[in-house]
């Protein structure tokens, strides 16, 4: 097994700004577009298609880069500026001008070695590897096990890109928070019914209670991150095989 660190192609590169639009707040809806950026795409047609409030430069500092405003303020920056001052350049009109220049700066995650009966296993590797780096971000892996339901959180996504940035997945969307979108594109003509209401004198009370209601449902369903998971990926054991490139085994409902 190789694990020497190496530095990511633009062929990787590209994947991982693809999935970085999707870890920006808030969280984007239209991830079919994300998958039509490609190297002649221009970085317009990018931020476009990103639709973050976040800007390009801050988005690759914090997620290509793994620095966090709140932990690390003047690293952020300094890799901020950095950014800034790339994308300024007339040469970097595309996305494969963007990522032939990170190619040289973003590098993969060196695997911890890891062998059963004197042979390599990649996927344990990447699972020892995964758990080290999150020890190093401060989070609790005392009860991190391969079989420990998977926890979606920034730092994990974070740590996993770049441990094999070809092989991450995209999140998806669960049917729980598409449910609660129905409210959010209702909401407005809801709350304008309930100020009519008061204006009017009628149900003053009833419509203040209804409006601050419809409110707080549709905040929780734009911004409830904990929605989103990685289709097909249950366990930290499913995530390091998928890092790996290895089949994830399903679950035989016939035999339970």
């Amino acid at each position: 097994m190789n694990v020497e660190p190496r530095f990511m192609t633009p062929e990787e590169v590209l994947h991982v700004l693809r999935l970085s639009a999707q870890y920006d707040p808030p969280y984007v809806q239209h991830d079919s577009r994300m998958m039509t950026v490609t190297f002649e795409t221009t970085l317009l047609e990018f931020n476009d298609i990103r639709e973050a409030e976040i800007e390009l430069e801050s988005a690759l500092a914090g997620f290509c880069f793994g620095l966090s405003y709140q932990d690390d303020r003047d690293a952020f920056l300094l890799r901020e500026a950095e950014m800034r001052e790339i994308l300024a350049r007339p040469a970097v009109r595309t996305v494969g001008d963007l990522c032939h220049v990170l190619s040289e700066l973003l590098h993969r995650t060196s695997l911890v070695p890891f062998s059963i009966a004197n042979r390599p296993c990649k996927s344990g590797a990447i699972f020892l590897t995964l758990r080290g780096l999150l020890a190093e971000r401060g989070i609790s892996v005392r009860d991190l096990w391969p079989s420990t339901p998977l926890r979606l959180s920034w730092d994990l996504v974070i740590e996993a890109v770049r441990i094999a940035p070809q092989h991450m997945a995209f999140r998806e969307r669960s049917r729980l928070l598409k449910f609660l979108m129905l409210p959010h594109l209702l909401g407005c003509g809801m709350l304008l019914v309930m100020i009519a209401l008061a204006i009017l004198g009628l149900g003053q009370v009833l419509a203040l209670a209804v409006s601050l209601a419809v409110v707080m449902l549709c905040t929780a369903a734009a911004y409830s991150p904990a929605q989103y998971r990685f289709p097909g990926i249950v366990t930290y054991r499913d995530l390091c095989k998928t890092l790996a490139g290895e089949p994830v085994a399903r679950p035989n409902k016939a035999a339970s």
